[in-house]
């Protein structure tokens, strides 16, 4: 039997990439959650693909708000810059 161990992560970037660091390799995956407050979840999830090497980031996008095209660059970019351990949450 195996367990999934996933948990969420702030867009914050004073605290966001040593979190993520932290839970790289203890983790199986990390939700990064989209509010209008701070930083949009996919340009955060860009931005710590590349701190990471085990963890799976998944960030929530709303599909309401973005064109199609954009939100599908946007998570090729993502799948890229994390090293095909990207996923999204719409």
């Amino acid at each position: 039997m195996s367990v999934i161990i996933a948990t969420t992560l702030t867009p914050d970037p004073t605290t966001g990439p040593a979190t993520a660091k932290t839970l790289d390799g203890h983790a199986d995956f990390a939700l990064v959650p989209d509010d209008f407050t701070g930083y949009d979840a996919l340009e955060f999830a860009s931005w710590l693909g590349p701190l990471t090497s085990r963890l799976g980031i998944v960030p929530e996008v709303r599909a309401t708000h973005l064109e199609p095209f954009h939100l599908a660059t946007a998570s090729a970019t993502l799948d890229y810059a994390a090293r095909a351990r990207a996923g999204l949450a719409v």
